[in-house]
């Protein structure tokens, strides 16, 4: 069964307007029975804690209708933690005898809350970071840009409310907070072509290093409009070309999606095994590229 983030919202801004008056007007019910003496001390720390039960419930009944977002995965993962070290917290304070057995009654819907904002958050960064294999959009330039392709995919994301949609923005952000370890792939993937005569990463970032304007990472840039661009090599044993396709997101309130699609023909046996050897590593960075772009937020229109 599947959680709902409104109706948890609601639920959890109920029990914080109720622990506000509580710590804001009997703190000492509520330490009682904890097993807890009450003193002006515990009174003055109880009645800040009160101001921030306020805040947390206005800002979970405000936010109850909110669309699955990074903002909202954001809140989900405080919620969590937050109610993780309250749990803690209570469990050491039992175990040490600095509270009684009736702070249990603390701890439990704190579990709770973790396991259940927990997995909202599971859920929010699962939907915002799918990404799909789709066929390669046929108003993309490069859908017949080969009669024969030896290799053709193309994968897909959702942007957010908001998010640029300008191809070459977008394509120049990703190649630019692409993860580590792929950096260690392309090493491993240059000793290997070195010496079956295709270009190294090196040797293709030099050719734009008096225009890097005519490159993005060290791919040649051969088109860019604002809703696409076309990126890619010709070398001796096969040509590629990677496109970066925007959609959607016409409306400041609309979602746009992004696809990388890339297309590849060879021209002989060693062009045609190369593709067959790199093609499932080729497909992981893909994928990588676009989850790690989304993971540090896309750029705002």
């Amino acid at each position: 069964m599947s959680i709902r983030f409104k109706s948890v919202a609601l639920i959890s801004s109920a029990i914080c307007c109720a622990l506000f008056c509580i710590w804001m007007f009997a703190p000492a019910t509520l330490l009682q029975l904890w097993g807890v003496g009450y003193s002006n001390a515990a009174g003055l720390v109880a009645r800040r804690n009160a101001a921030l039960f306020a805040g947390l419930g206005l800002m979970l009944f405000l936010v109850r209708n909110s669309p699955a977002s990074a903002a909202r995965a954001g809140i989900s993962a405080g919620v969590a933690l937050a109610s993780l070290i309250l749990a803690a917290l209570g469990m050491f304070e039992y175990l040490s005898g600095a509270a009684g057995a009736g702070i249990g009654s603390a701890i439990i819907p704190e579990i709770a809350l973790t396991v259940v904002f927990a997995a909202l958050w599971r859920a929010d960064r699962a939907l915002l970071h799918h990404i799909t294999a789709v066929s390669i959009p046929q108003e993309s330039r490069i859908a017949k840009v080969y009669s024969s392709m030896n290799l053709a995919d193309a994968y897909s994301i959702e942007l957010p409310v908001g998010a640029s949609t300008n191809a070459e923005q977008l394509a120049r952000f990703m190649f630019a907070h692409q993860p580590a370890w792929i950096n260690g792939l392309l090493a491993v993937r240059d000793a290997l072509v070195a010496g079956i005569g295709l270009k190294t990463t090196k040797q293709l970032e030099s050719l734009g290093a008096t225009d890097k304007g005519s490159r993005v990472g060290f791919f040649k840039i051969y088109s860019s409009t604002p809703s696409e661009i076309v990126l890619g090599e010709d070398d001796k044993h096969l040509d590629f070309r990677l496109s970066v396709l925007c959609s959607g997101g016409s409306s400041p309130t609309a979602k746009g999606r992004i696809t990388m699609s890339t297309v590849v023909h060879c021209h002989n046996r060693v062009g045609r095994f190369y593709i067959r050897l790199i093609a499932p590593f080729h497909r992981l960075v893909v994928q990588a590229n676009l989850r790690r772009a989304a993971q540090v937020g896309w750029p705002s229109a």
